[in-house]
């Protein structure tokens, strides 16, 4: 009882620390007896106080995120991106099959009333075959394989409760406990739970603990008769009513249900008060809150990403605090999942929406690129290395070329991955074919491409390399068999063409980091781009300070990572695989975002509460964006654009990535195809440099001058998704205070920072 009383006093601390008012009072009013009501008691004041002195020493250490930059001599470097998936853990994808086959019997359960497809069992006999094959499971899966334990666990509790007598006394044995479960195998992993309940939404297990849960609700008049006869979970946790604030949080708790049950979003969800007296609405409405939780992590999670992992704690938090409510009630039959099955609020719901949105998708198949699954095509050891073999970097990049071949071969023979295999052979290709590039000025040229539509212009963009004699350095990365043809068919040296299989963005980081690691500086060019000049002089001079070159928009601070150049130096490689293990730990964030918010140029999240990422930044430099490494206009003349003579023009960037545009927010209200312009057009010779491309087409040049501005801009505007208006007090302080730490070279966008706060 002490313990549980120092437990919530600590957790109301834990809410504090986070910056959002805990506000709940230490008794009920009202002579509440819900089982939401049950807050600390005043005679536990003393312990409850030993809790608050402990928490508020403690704080910042509990909720900074740990995962892990870099591993101990003796523990295996694939620790450091984990796999999280268990691709490669015994028995994991029969589990994972099985509970496919249950979740498709409860939804046949729910909608026809059998759980056989077949009609040759009786659903008593079909539930008894699920149950004995998960509880069969070994005991040691639950270390291997966390996030499969957890959906696991539900699917022994479906199969249980759904199954006959025979199966009571398996059933009284079987109690799954959701939000404690979470927060231990956080903690064995070396997780915050916050974290560690980002990697479980990414995860593929956790479509099988939704599409189960969403079968128990669809079977909600079933699962009720068998496991809550006297519908508790309706009245302990659903009917919640709204408290005067004289004796409660005030929030309208029974319009927020209407609202998220009807429309499935709600303006509640977003009303600046919602995150106030924390502790008071859990336990008002601890799934209401929840619920609310979910809104708002849903839609930050595709705007103010800033904001996810703090309400990822609390998410995880409010399920924490649903387990303690039923384990203080020690009833036998009921638990979370129970209470999630039957609750009429949709968290069920909303938590699907919200996988799909962490996750990029559309469906369980239907995927955006920046979906980023915890599989790769290279072993995480040829990503992340040692401090050691990183400081080894700078010999390794200044070897002659035959040293350098030496040592690439010798890495081809030591077992890497088959795409590992690839680039390697690329890399010595490369070498041969260009044995004068030494030092630190080695590079090779990477695009990474797939996709039919894509593909068909990979012979257009091939020539145009060559024409400025850039094809023993461009490797291309084909992600599908579609790309691997085109490539093979059309590069003069095909050993180049790289044959890759995960189709997402995080794929040309690890292509980067892997080519790094090799000894070569890697120039990274997106395939939405046509060259109009040699691009290595303008690069390499630039590299010559600075270990980190890139590109960046026309009128404003926000960087375009289509054009990228990372020096094989020890400080480019330690913060490109700091870069790849910080989104395997938050897969929901824009990856060029993601990349700006590593440099310090942007927020990822609340740095005073969760720490901050940023850790020592390679030396940057930008490229021109006015009139050299330019891109088209596509949603704004005062960002992008160019401006100058076309003859400056170095590289020509027409963002078009995905295929498409939003026609509402485009500046021209429709899509154009630039690909067509530029790489399958019988009017140019791409092979010709000497007479320009929009000297061979009048087409060319009307586009060039619709992109073009008359001046650069008067003013740079500050990267932010959302308007300044709508920033929250912490971000003006913290943008304030990264952009002093990186020195000079941050100062004039401390200025501007400062000009828009006032």
């Amino acid at each position: 009882e002490q313990l549980r009383a120092w437990r919530r006093s600590f957790w109301d601390v834990w809410v504090g620390c986070s910056g959002i008012e805990a506000g709940a009072p230490e008794t009920t009013s009202g002579g509440r007896v819900e089982v939401q009501a049950m807050l600390l008691p005043l005679r536990r004041f003393p312990v409850a106080l030993a809790g608050v002195v402990v928490a508020w020493f403690m704080c910042k250490p509990t909720l900074a995120e740990t995962f892990p930059w870099n591993v101990s001599r003796d523990a295996p470097v694939d620790n450091l991106l984990p796999d999280f998936d268990c691709y490669a853990v015994e028995e994991a994808e029969d589990i994972f099959d099985t509970l496919t086959l249950l979740a498709h019997s409860i939804a046949h359960y729910a909608r026809e009333g059998t759980a056989s497809t077949t009609g040759n069992d009786g659903d008593d006999v079909v539930w008894l075959n699920y149950s004995n094959r998960l509880f069969s499971v070994p005991t040691w899966f639950d270390g291997e394989c966390p996030l499969g334990f957890l959906a696991l666990q539900t699917g022994r509790w479906a199969a249980c409760r759904l199954g006959g007598d025979a199966l009571l006394p398996r059933c009284l044995e079987h109690r799954f406990w959701m939000g404690g479960t979470l927060d231990k195998q956080a903690k064995d992993i070396g997780l915050r739970v916050n974290t560690y309940f980002l990697v479980f939404l990414n995860s593929r297990w956790v479509w099988k603990l939704v599409d189960l849960l969403k079968g128990l609700r669809n079977a909600a008049a079933t699962v009720a008769k068998k496991v809550d006869p006297a519908a508790f979970v309706r009245r302990a946790f659903d009917s919640c009513r709204t408290h005067t604030e004289a004796e409660g949080s005030g929030w309208p708790w029974p319009d927020l249900l209407t609202e998220v049950t009807v429309q499935d979003v709600t303006h509640i969800s977003l009303d600046t008060m919602a995150m106030h007296d924390i502790r008071m609405k859990l336990t008002e409405c601890s799934l209401g809150f929840l619920s609310m939780t979910l809104i708002r992590l849903l839609i930050f999670a595709k705007s103010m990403t800033e904001e996810v992992v703090g309400l990822a704690h609390l998410a995880a938090s409010s399920v924490v605090f649903v387990d303690d409510l039923l384990f203080d009630l020690q009833l036998d039959w009921c638990d979370t999942i129970c209470v999630l099955a039957l609750t009429a609020w949709p968290v069920v719901t909303l938590l699907g929406r919200v996988v799909s949105g962490v996750q990029w998708r559309k469906g369980f198949e239907d995927h955006h690129y920046q979906h980023k699954p915890y599989k790769m095509d290279f072993h995480a050891h040829e990503l992340v290395k040692r401090p050691p073999e990183v400081r080894a970097l700078a010999e390794r990049s200044a070897l002659d070329p035959d040293a350098l071949a030496l040592a690439l071969a010798a890495e081809g023979r030591q077992r890497p991955s088959a795409v590992g295999r690839g680039v390697l052979r690329a890399l010595q290709a490369s070498l041969l074919a260009r044995p004068e590039q030494a030092g630190p000025g080695r590079m090779v040229f990477v695009t990474m491409v797939y996709g039919a539509r894509l593909s068909k212009y990979i012979p257009g963009a091939l020539r145009r390399a060559d024409a400025f004699d850039l094809l023993p350095q461009w490797l291309l990365f084909c992600l599908d068999e579609d790309a691997l043809a085109s490539c093979r068919a059309s590069h003069a040296f095909p050993e180049l063409c790289v044959a890759g299989d995960t189709e997402t963005t995080v794929s040309k980081f690890a292509i980067i980091a892997f080519i790094v690691h090799s000894g070569f500086g890697a120039l990274y060019l997106d395939f939405d781009l046509v060259l109009l000049q040699d691009p290595r002089p303008a690069v390499l001079r630039a590299a010559q300070e600075a270990e980190l070159v890139l590109s960046k928009d026309f009128g404003s601070e926000c960087i375009n990572i289509g054009v990228t150049y990372l020096k094989s130096h020890p400080d480019s490689a330690d913060w490109m695989q700091r870069l790849l293990i910080w989104m395997w730990h938050h897969p929901y964030e824009f990856c060029q975002k993601a990349f700006a918010g590593l440099m310090g140029l942007e927020d990822l999240s609340r740095y005073e509460v969760f720490g901050s990422p940023v850790g020592r930044v390679p030396r940057r430099t930008f490229l021109d964006p006015l009139n050299q490494f330019v891109t088209s206009t596509v949603y704004s003349r005062e960002a992008q654009g160019w401006t100058g003579d076309m003859e400056g023009i170095v590289i020509y960037h027409f963002l078009d990535g995905i295929g498409g545009v939003d026609e509402n927010q485009a500046v021209q209200g429709k899509y154009v195809n630039l690909y067509d312009l530029f790489y399958d057009n019988l009017a140019l010779n791409l092979s010709d440099t000497s007479r320009p491309l929009w000297v061979q087409d009048p087409l060319i040049q009307q586009h060039l001058l619709w992109s073009r501005q008359p001046a650069p801009p008067t003013k740079e505007h500050i990267c932010a998704f959302v308007e300044h208006a709508a920033w929250p007090s912490w971000k003006w302080k913290q943008r304030q205070e990264v952009l002093r730490s990186l020195g000079p070279v941050a100062e004039p966008s401390l200025r501007r920072l400062l000009t828009v706060s006032k």
